[in-house]
């Protein structure tokens, strides 16, 4: 589970910033209490803002994070693929990622800094039981390891300036990092437009960033495909599970049919088919010509089915821009609820739907603010505490301004900029 997430120097990121995971209650009743931690998780948190206020960067930092970690030993022979804060005046100047997650009962922390140069420092803390210990710690060229650790001279014999001890360790799949590795390769991110590919650039071409990590294409046949070699003696559980979902976007819809289609190259590849309840039976619709919203959704099940699953954090930029109200509050009430999401899975999403408030704590909601040029992220708990009870209605009061993180128009100011009044 996802305990907290900071990061510096990052896109429209300047100064430290720090998403929490962490409930400002104290409830030990609570199935996401951990009690190694002393502190109740959360299952969700939803970031707000106005357009361009750097919404998206929070959530784009984290999945760089992931991407280092997975690709730095493949990808980074000449340079580090970052793009700091772009108003610090300082190009040098390292940009910091920090990750705590709980995995099996264990505390971990790992901590970055780069720039586009070299990694300056790179360590990984695990607590076991109250006891702390450092597996490794990296400053520039200076490299130690904790005795647990097995394949210390394998890992240094890899070693670059711009190469992760973790992506080496994932290499030779390091015992002592392994469960962490797990975890963060196991975070899934959805949502985002191809604009990202650039900024992600870590691979070397656009094509390959997009066979990592675009979701847009994603037709699931494991999930329906009676002859994939995915579909296992649990496939027919998943499957009903997964119509069950998908019927909650189109009542209409009877069934999935996977076949093969002959792409214009002549090449093989695998169509999905939306069966519809008609007078004359059950009739094929080809993906492509299904609304926007349905196929939104169907590509959502299969990431969000396999994080409830695994228990892992599901990452999803501007959710109300896929979906509709509904079912994105029907998928909140997933991540909620203990019977569907009985191993902590985390939905982490960015959002302008303010009717989705009232399905959320006031923990769980997180503004984004632009100064400068700066992203600022900030908890609603932030706020005087009374302040917030007294704005029961919390999608009101942030509509109303009461927390920041809304556009500040000036109707007047608008009309004359455009020549409209004088």
């Amino acid at each position: 589970m996802l305990i907290r997430f900071a990061v510096s120097n990052f896109r429209s990121i300047d100064k430290r910033m720090e998403l929490s995971m962490v409930s400002a209650d104290e409830n030990a009743e609570s199935p996401l209490y951990q009690e190694s931690l002393g502190v109740e998780l959360l299952p969700e948190a939803a970031i707000y803002g106005a357009n361009a206020s750097g919404k998206s960067n929070v959530l784009l930092s984290l999945q760089w994070l992931k991407c280092a970690v997975m690709t730095s030993l493949q990808f980074w022979d000449d340079s580090i693929p970052l793009d700091p804060f772009a108003f610090s005046g300082d190009d040098s100047r390292p940009s910091a990622f920090e990750l705590e997650m709980l995995v099996g009962g264990v505390h971990y922390e790992y901590y970055l800094e780069a720039n586009r140069e070299r990694i300056h420092y790179e360590s990984v803390y695990a607590t076991r039981e109250g006891n702390r210990i450092c597996l490794f710690e990296r400053e520039e060229d200076s490299l130690r390891f904790d005795d647990s650790v097995q394949r210390k001279t394998a890992i240094e014999e890899l070693l670059t300036p711009r190469t992760l001890v973790m992506s080496i360790a994932r290499r030779y799949d390091e015992a002592s990092l392994s469960d962490l590795l797990e975890a963060i390769q196991s975070m899934q991110f959805l949502g985002e437009s191809s604009t990202r590919y650039a900024t992600l650039s870590m691979l070397r071409t656009a094509a390959n960033t997009r066979d990592l990590f675009d979701e847009s294409m994603i037709v699931q046949p494991s999930l329906f495909d009676f002859d994939s070699p995915e579909f296992d003696t649990n496939g027919t559980e998943q499957r009903e599970r997964a119509l069950a979902w998908l019927r909650m976007a189109d009542l209409g819809i009877r069934d999935v049919r996977v076949v093969e289609d002959t792409a214009d190259s002549g090449r093989k590849r695998k169509k999905v088919e939306l069966l519809h309840a008609s007078p004359h039976g059950d009739s094929p619709l080809d993906f492509r010509q299904e609304s926007e919203g349905t196929r939104a959704w169907f590509r959502l099940i299969g990431p969000a089915i396999a994080a409830l699953d695994a228990g892992a954090p599901l990452v999803f930029d501007e959710l109300d821009a896929s979906l509709h109200p509904v079912l994105a509050a029907q998928l909140l009430r997933f991540f909620q609820d203990e019977d569907t999401n009985p191993h902590g899975a985390q939905l982490v999403f960015t959002s302008h739907d303010t009717s989705l408030m009232q399905y959320l704590k006031s923990d769980e909601i997180w503004l984004t603010e632009k100064h400068d040029g700066a992203t600022t992220l900030y908890p609603l708990t932030s706020f005087d505490s009374q302040r917030v009870k007294d704005s029961i209605d919390l999608e009101s009061g942030y509509r109303h301004g009461r927390f920041g993180g809304i556009p500040e128009l000036d109707l007047a100011d608008f009309l004359r900029s455009k020549g409209v009044i004088a």
